[in-house]
């Protein structure tokens, strides 16, 4: 079975399908940044959000003197950002998965370059054949297909 696995692949890279290779982990590559940064902006404007609402509901309730007045503000301010929080982690929750998609993706196209470059030269000890190869295992330990155990510390 190895042996047919390996027959399937040509000899060389041929340039065409290196540029595409190229660009396709980069179009992943600029998906997977977009993602982190729509969560971090998102993350940080609900902080924000709620920052404000204590620092407001503070104020009424001294000026109030904790009365009618900052319970009534109090039952605007509470629900909004209650409602805004499960929007916030539901969509940091939808763009998480995006993010999990888009990196299956970069880790397919880095076994395609480390498969072409184990069988160019199968004995190489270049910093391109130490790259550890696991598949979605965080914190795990990870045997690469030239045999050699790695620990990966990130996802």
């Amino acid at each position: 079975m190895e042996q047919q696995h390996n027959e399937r692949l040509p000899l060389e890279l041929s340039s065409q399908l290196v540029s595409i290779m190229t660009t396709e982990h980069y179009t992943l590559q600029t998906g997977r940044s977009m993602t982190i940064s729509e969560a971090n902006g998102r993350s940080s404007l609900f902080v924000g959000a709620v920052s404000s609402g204590l620092v407001a509901l503070a104020l009424v309730g001294q000026i109030s003197h904790l009365g009618t007045a900052f319970f009534m503000f109090s039952l605007v301010v509470l629900p909004t950002l209650l409602f805004m929080g499960l929007i916030t982690f539901e969509r940091v929750l939808q763009s998480g998965s995006a993010d999990i998609i888009y990196a299956r993706g970069i880790n397919r196209i880095r076994h395609l370059y480390l498969e072409y470059a184990r069988r160019c030269s199968p004995t190489s000890s270049s910093p391109l054949m130490m790259i550890p190869v696991c598949p979605w295992r965080p914190l795990g330990r990870c045997i690469d297909p030239g045999g050699r155990s790695f620990y990966r510390w990130l996802a």
